[in-house]
């Protein structure tokens, strides 16, 4: 299937158990390898992040399941309000074949079309993800720092 057989649509409540179903397959397996997910707790933590206020979601799709998600906060930065990316995700099957930079191309349109005009997210450096970003133009904040602490 092609990229141009896929449309882009807004996340709704309606639509969170097929997209935790997708991020439950990709986050189990390589790389992240994550344990502690279960269908209970990834429904009720992506259902949280679509109650956010400002939340503003998008699946990927060309039937079911969706080929991708992205889960994001719009904040008032400054000038123009900036889109916090929380998650993005592209099924398994449809990984390395074009459908999570054609999905983000798509995104960024939507989003520049409502006055955004910044894209903000957090990643890992040792992760395939952080290459993907690359490629696709984003670049390694200088004045970030991204600190945390294990309590």
């Amino acid at each position: 299937m092609k990229t141009n057989d896929y449309k882009l649509i807004n996340i709704k409540k309606e639509n969170i158990s097929e997209l935790a179903a997708v991020f439950t397959d990709v986050f189990t397996n390589e790389p992240w390898n994550y344990t502690w997910l279960s269908g209970e707790n990834v429904r009720r933590y992506l259902g949280d992040l679509a109650a956010t206020p400002k939340f503003l979601g998008f699946a990927y799709k060309s039937g079911n399941p969706a080929a991708g998600a992205c889960f994001g906060i719009v904040n008032d930065y400054f000038s123009a309000p900036a889109y916090e990316i929380k998650e993005i995700y592209v099924a398994r099957k449809t990984q390395r074949a074009g459908v999570g930079s054609a999905m983000l191309k798509l995104i960024e349109a939507e989003l520049s079309k409502i006055g955004i005009s910044a894209v903000t997210l957090f990643t890992q450096r040792k992760i395939p993800a952080y290459d993907f970003y690359i490629k696709n133009g984003y670049r390694v904040s200088d004045d970030a720092v991204y600190f945390s602490k294990m309590l």
